[in-house]
């Protein structure tokens, strides 16, 4: 009875642990940040005649019922806390930490070459590292996002992701927890190898800037422009910008079902990765008015939460289901 009532207990705790992130400053699906964005709306709302010209007012713009209540939102409100319920189990113990792997690259490359070559100060090695470090994060994001785009195997869990018929904010927890795994540990090894390399280069003292333990770059994307990349707010950046930085349009674009859409726009807050490796789809108008997202008729198929978390491991199986040999007879 005791083990039973722990178990309860635990499980109460990481609920309500779920619930009280929306109100942890550190966590980046906070309030704040969602209130961060929608000021960012806001001020896109006042300066883009075109914008208000779609709905009756801010609110209504902001907030339409036909997104924030449809199935698949209210969905992704249940998902939120499924999800973050297994996380609490297996993030810990099943994603490597940047700064185990940065410690093992510095060791590496001082025993290779010696102690750290520049004596750089200490102003523009914290330039640097936040640089490199950032860069580095989105690349090992891009390399994960792109496997699972390409690799049959992994889709079959990302379609978890991109199943979503409309988005909100919540639906950034849509994600299997093999893509989360994937990519936190991408993430990981990627950023922490860059931050091994300054700091073999500048020394152990040297860091990143970060704010509340984020890379300070992330962070203005954090208050800006992260969340609405789940949303049907369409905020498209083109020309050289479009070529740099992750726009809402961006996201959605690649949440689309057109198949000159597919695995587009993998970056996470840049789209520099994209541009360079191909992978590249700046917005236009004409993707606004054609925009469907989803994943065409399958995507009925992912309706409750055992779909979104059990429904892959089957079609995942299902791709090594030996094929049967069609036998003509003979003429």
């Amino acid at each position: 009875m005791t083990t039973i009532t722990d178990f309860i207990g635990n499980l109460s705790a990481i609920l309500w642990a779920s619930v009280k992130l929306l109100f942890v400053i550190s966590s980046n699906l906070n309030v704040y940040y969602l209130a961060s964005s929608a000021l960012v709306v806001g001020l896109f709302w006042l300066t883009r005649p075109a914008m208000r010209d779609r709905a009756s007012s801010f609110i209504a713009y902001l907030l339409p019922a036909r997104v924030f209540l449809h199935p698949s939102s209210l969905l992704d409100y249940k998902n939120y806390f499924v999800f973050m319920l297994l996380r609490a189990f297996y993030f810990g113990v099943m994603i490597v930490t940047g700064t185990a792997v940065a410690s093992l690259v510095s060791e590496l490359f001082t025993r290779l070459f010696g102690s750290a070559p520049f004596a750089a100060p200490m102003w523009l090695a914290l330039a640097v590292i936040t640089f490199v470090e950032f860069m580095l994060l989105e690349l090992g994001y891009w390399v994960a996002h792109r496997l699972m785009h390409e690799i049959p195997l992994l889709w079959e869990f990302h379609k978890t992701h991109h199943a979503a018929e409309v988005m909100t904010p919540a639906t950034a927890a849509r994600v299997h927890p093999v893509d989360d795994i994937l990519v936190g540990n991408a993430s990981a090894v990627f950023g922490g190898f860059g931050l091994g390399l300054c700091t073999f280069l500048f020394g152990m003292d040297a860091h990143p800037l970060t704010l509340l333990e984020y890379n300070v770059v992330y962070y203005a994307y954090l208050l800006t422009f992260f969340h609405l990349r789940h949303s049907h707010i369409w905020i498209a950046f083109d020309g050289w910008l479009g070529h740099i930085l992750h726009s809402p349009a961006h996201h959605q674009i690649h949440h689309s079902e057109a198949p000159r859409h597919a695995g587009k726009n993998l970056g996470y807050c840049l789209v520099c990765w994209d541009w360079a490796f191909g992978t590249l789809h700046v917005p236009t108008e004409q993707d606004r008015q054609s925009l469907s997202l989803g994943i065409g008729p399958e995507g009925a198929e992912y309706r409750t939460l055992s779909d979104l978390f059990l429904l892959p491991f089957w079609k995942a199986a299902m791709l090594f289901r030996p094929r049967r040999q069609i036998v003509h007879p003979a003429e």
